[in-house]
């Protein structure tokens, strides 16, 4: 492992530190219930007062907001416009103390009929901070139909009738499906078609194995991109496809299909569906039984060899799932789309392009949650060598419609059982899901154990403890070292560059700010204050605090990262620390 000193020509050779913790045993605490790791909350809907149906250019009603922090909190509403539609709230700002309620009233157009989710945007701010702290936003649903007189109407609903229920049929054997639409080239492509160059999906290691991390090469002169990273390092257990029916050869032999398949996100624009799995299902009377199965690969090709016995259709099915996470429902089913059924097929077939909705169709937002997921997941085999697998799939629920986190109100959070919850808008903010992937890694590394505070309610700025601080420390970091390029800091998240701009809580070790500032300072390559060095190899940073093992509070670390530096560059990782309030 290497580290690069700024302003400096030479490059330092660093001991290897990365030390495996003793294993501890799991099952009492699986069997008792998890601490929660809560997403920040500042604002969160007591009811909402509006006629139940109307006319979709006037509607208007009122939302009761309530301040769930415990310190006052100035909120300014925010417009959200999209071509076809308009909200406004009205007032500029209103100031709410902790547990303060407001009504606050608002006005709206939908100009196109369809189904709406549509999220008011309020920016947070502290008292006297011209600073914003965050941005959090109150979700409302409506279904919008035309008239004989060509008028839009609208009905007030909720994400699960519109995005789960509607449009959703069950099929023999396939379980609940949700229809594929056929890519005609009238929705604009995203720059993922062309940018998200990925190794082939059968070459992804699947099964966790801790020693891919420890393995990081100590001659590392450049950063390792995701062709160059060396597959010694990565367990060669491959996915392994479920039990498929076998059923008679066909008597024309085998048949080689391919074809396209992407989803359609909340910005109107069609994306590669890179990681999910394509089925082939042949049946005949009604009966359908899979009989091939593949990863979808980064461009969204993919390809199936299977047999079609004479007389039986085909149909082929698109699901967002894989052996890292598994997206469900409320009630634990998974996301399915199928083409349409298809006769007799030619020994080689095209399928076409076609693509999930997840804009106005169904299940509104997961292509986006689907992304950002398998986004990390690449980065840390790729170019960390860290393999984030538990022993079986994180079950994310999204969107999460009932459960409340141990809180108040229904919200996003993750546990040690190896579940994650996530309310609608948090599943397209670009942050959320990888935030709670982070806490699933510190898990699985952890063996579950964590120190004592963690859990519960927080916010960025603010102090709570140790425990919170390090844990959403790490979390918050990991946004970062997964969406924010470490050369110049471009579209920085979470405040992980300076926390003082939002007066981040300075007391030692117990803001979760200043705790991801620490790891983002020995990460990333701009020099500012007293940091002035940056470990080379891309997975480092959180290598090294995973393999430490628990400890209670981020200053544990401190030694943990100096002596993997070189005793001439130890004062830097000092530096970083104190600059950071976790000296």
């Amino acid at each position: 492992m290497s580290i690069r000193v700024r302003n400096q020509k030479n490059l330092v050779k660093l001991k290897n530190a990365l030390t495996l913790c003793a294993i501890v045993s799991v099952g009492s605490l699986l069997a008792t219930p998890q601490a929660h790791a809560v997403e920040f909350q500042t604002i969160v809907s007591r009811g909402a007062e509006q006629a139940a149906s109307g006319i979709a250019n006037a509607i208007s009603g009122s939302i009761i907001v309530e301040n769930t922090t415990k310190f006052p909190l100035v909120y300014i509403p925010l417009p959200y416009s999209s071509s076809t539609a308009r909200f406004v709230i009205d007032g500029q700002r209103f100031v709410l103390k902790p547990g303060e309620t407001q009504k606050i009233q608002f006005k709206g157009a939908i100009l196109s009929a369809g189904k709406w989710q549509i999220d008011l945007p309020f920016a947070v701010y502290k008292i006297d901070s011209k600073i914003e702290l965050e941005k959090q936003s109150i979700d409302l649903y409506y279904f919008v139909t035309k008239g004989t007189n060509g008028g839009l109407s609208y009905r007030v609903s909720n994400y699960e009738e519109l995005f789960i229920k509607m449009g959703a049929r069950n099929l023999p054997g396939q379980g609940r499906v949700f229809e594929g639409r056929q890519d005609l080239g009238q929705i604009k492509k995203g720059d993922d078609f062309r940018n998200n160059k990925q190794p082939e999906m059968k070459l992804w290691p699947t099964k966790p194995d801790r020693e891919s991390s420890r393995k990081i090469p100590t001659e590392s002169g450049q950063i390792m991109g995701i062709f160059d990273s060396p597959l010694e390092f990565l367990n060669e257990d491959f996915y392994a496809d479920e039990s498929l029916q076998q059923i008679p050869l066909s008597p024309l032999g085998l048949i080689n299909a391919s074809g396209t398949f992407s989803w359609n996100g909340t910005d109107s624009a069609l994306h590669p569906a890179w990681g999910w799995r394509v089925r082939a299902w042949v049946g005949a009377g009604g009966n359908w039984s899979k009989v091939a199965e593949d990863w979808i690969q980064w461009n969204g090709n993919w390809s199936l060899s299977f047999n079609q016995p004479a007389g039986s259709q085909v149909q082929f099915q698109y699901v967002a799932d894989n052996r890292y996470f598994k997206p469900q429902s409320n009630d634990g089913d998974t996301y399915r789309w199928v083409g349409p059924v298809r006769a007799t097929l030619a020994a080689t077939h095209n399928e076409g392009g076609w693509f999930a909705d997840t804009n106005n169709g169904n299940a509104r937002g997961l292509g986006e949650l689907y992304r950002d997921a398998y986004t990390l997941w690449s980065n840390l085999y790729w170019q960390g060598q860290i393999n984030p697998l538990r022993s079986s799939p994180i079950n994310v629920i999204f969107p999460n419609l009932t459960y409340k986190c141990g809180g108040t109100s229904v919200w996003s959070c993750a546990n040690t059982s190896g579940n994650i919850w996530l309310i609608p808008s948090h599943g397209i903010n670009g942050q959320t899901m990888i935030h709670e992937l982070g806490h699933q890694l510190n898990y699985e590394f952890w063996d579950n154990s964590l120190p004592s505070g963690t859990g519960g309610s927080h916010s960025l700025d603010q102090c709570y403890t140790a425990g919170l601080a390090l844990t959403e420390g790490f979390a918050n970091f990991m946004v970062g070292w997964t969406k924010t390029n470490r050369d110049n800091n471009a579209n920085m998240v979470r405040n992980l560059e300076d926390p003082g701009v939002i007066s981040a809580c300075t007391t030692k070790d117990l803001n979760e700010s200043w705790v991801g500032a620490t790891f983002w300072d020995m990460h990333d390559k701009v020099t500012d204050g007293k940091d002035s060095l940056y470990f080379i190899h891309r997975g480092a940073v959180p290598s090294l605090f995973l393999n430490a093992g628990m400890k209670q509070k981020m200053s544990d670390f401190r030694d943990t990262y100096r002596s993997a530096a070189n005793p001439e560059h130890r004062s830097i990782i000092d530096n970083i620390f104190t600059q950071n309030h976790t000296n």
